[in-house]
């Protein structure tokens, strides 16, 4: 009966608790009713923080609770959109950042202690944050979250791999981290100690008198650690690594060439630069170098191609044969006509690939360079050539015999870029008189 009793007690007590905690009671200062757990939360600190830019924004207090950040968020929101206030553009921006970090806790608890710079260096906790402005020695932190340098690398194609797409194989020689040590320079446990001269800052701060009452405060890496912050004695160094805490590695990367890739377009492989212990590795920088092809020229989507035919071929019919890029043998055949020397003829659909579009092709431009008898051709054969290519313009003996002869020799190859396709064109072939 007493141990009944005695229970009993104990469930009435705990009942009586209850109800007081469930028990309404009006609170002036939120004029509405709270229960006991609220007026705890009530009596809480308020928040206490430096950084209050982001609240400002909001127009809250620090001590805001979430239902308050949002309300007040929704009714600047309202006021300041772009669709209702055009020149608030900016204004809306900072409303929607700010609502962005106080309504994250995490994000909000990272503001409240260490300001925005936290969350530009992205910090997920404390420990990264401190690691990300004052750095770390060994393995005892994350270090910096600096990144490294990108390593840029030439690389020749042909294009013919440019044309087909390819993949080439680049050996490349980079730093990585040690396997052995893992990147601590050294495997005994007790083998990286704090440097001395520095107190494990990396940096030291020398004064230097300049004058009376003047002093100059310059900081440099420190010498005994070499600015890591820490030293590692000869004998507790790493024997793979010799305490630099990287090694040299091959490295082979399959690098593919896409069809219509230009000279100049770069590649990028993200992360496969050097590595360091605490610094993210950059990027290797690949640049296409466009290789000259013996037989084709390329301008971005075309194709140019220079042609040699006889005269016989630029005066009948003919048809001749090349080996496009791709290996497939194209065929040439003349419609008939009088081929002049220089004219150029197109094939659509046989240039380079577009890039991002593969089936869609540039045009193949060739160019049929006359080639001439080097001597003469006999009396027979003009008889014959006449027939069909009628007399030559100088026939009448009385016009020959008025005329003064001139002998005719060779051009130094200085002066034959006088004559360009535009100055002919703009002369038409004739040999123009200047007036007295």
């Amino acid at each position: 009966r007493v141990r009944s009793s005695a229970a009993s007690d104990v469930y009435k007590r705990q009942y009586q608790r209850r109800v007081r905690e469930l028990k309404p009671v009006w609170n002036s200062r939120q004029g509405k009713t709270t229960h006991k757990r609220e007026r705890e939360s009530l009596e809480t600190p308020p928040r206490m923080t430096k950084f209050t830019r982001y609240y400002e924004i909001l127009e809250v207090k620090p001590e805001a609770t979430p239902e308050d950040i949002k309300r007040q968020y929704r009714k600047l929101a309202m006021l300041f959109h772009p669709d209702k206030n055009p020149k608030s553009g900016d204004k809306f921006k900072e409303i929607s950042m700010a609502y962005e970090v106080l309504s994250n806790p995490e994000k909000r608890e990272l503001y409240d202690k260490f300001g925005e710079d936290a969350l530009r260096a992205g910090a997920e906790n404390t420990s990264d944050l401190f690691s990300h402005f004052f750095g770390s020695f060994g393995q005892f932190g994350k270090g910096p979250k600096r990144r490294g340098e990108d390593l840029f690398h030439p690389l020749p194609v042909s294009l013919e791999d440019l044309y087909n797409g390819a993949v080439i194989k680049l050996n490349l020689r980079k730093n990585s981290i040690c396997t052995d040590c893992e990147g601590r320079g050294t495997k005994a446990v007790d083998g990286i100690r704090k440097c001395g001269e520095c107190h494990a800052t990396g940096v030291k701060v020398v004064v230097r008198q300049l004058g009376v009452g003047m002093i100059q405060k310059l900081s440099q890496p420190c010498f005994d650690c070499n600015g890591h912050g820490y030293v590692i004695p000869e004998s507790h160094k790493c024997p793979l690594c010799k305490g630099r805490r990287t090694q040299m590695e091959r490295k082979i990367l399959e690098v593919p060439i896409e069809k219509g890739m230009v000279n100049g377009q770069r590649i990028v492989f993200s992360g496969e630069a050097d590595q360091a212990p605490g610094v993210l590795p950059g990027n290797i920088i690949l640049e296409i170098q466009q290789k000259d092809h013996p037989l084709f020229k390329r301008d971005k989507h075309d194709l140019y191609l220079e042609k040699e035919i006889s005269l016989l071929d630029a005066l009948t019919q003919f048809s001749c044969i090349f080996t496009h890029l791709d290996g497939r043998t194209l065929l040439i055949k003349s419609t008939g006509e009088v081929i002049k020397p220089g004219q150029i003829k197109v094939i659509e659909g046989e240039g380079m690939p577009v890039w991002g579009s593969p089936f869609q092709r540039g045009s193949l431009f060739i160019r049929f360079n006359v080639i001439f008898p080097i001597s003469p051709l006999p009396a027979e054969a003009a008889v014959v050539l006449e027939q069909y290519m009628g007399k030559t313009v100088i026939t009448q003996e009385k016009d020959m015999s008025e005329a003064e002869e001139c002998m005719l020799s060779d051009v130094h190859q200085s002066h034959k870029n006088l004559f360009t396709e535009e100055d002919q064109s703009k002369k038409g072939g004739r040999v123009d008189c200047a007036q007295q």
